[in-house]
């Protein structure tokens, strides 16, 4: 078994430009990957009990999978 080999992406629900001071940008980057996750973390919520484990531990990134097991 090989451990860290699998990759895990999150799409953010609206782009963030990587343009003007750095300070600015990243802090809006920081901001819309705490939303993004919130908004999976939801929907997980939503569909935990919803959904085989099996099923659900499939939909969802490990992080939300082990917060609705």
């Amino acid at each position: 078994m090989i451990m860290g080999s699998c990759e895990e992406k999150l799409m953010l629900i609206e782009a963030v430009l990587a343009e003007g001071n750095i300070e600015d940008w990243l802090g809006k980057l920081e901001k819309e990957m705490q939303r993004s996750v919130r908004a999976v973390c939801i929907k997980g919520a939503q569909d935990c009990f919803s959904m085989g484990l099996i099923d659900f531990v499939r939909a969802y990134q490990s992080q939300i999978a082990l917060l609705g097991i």
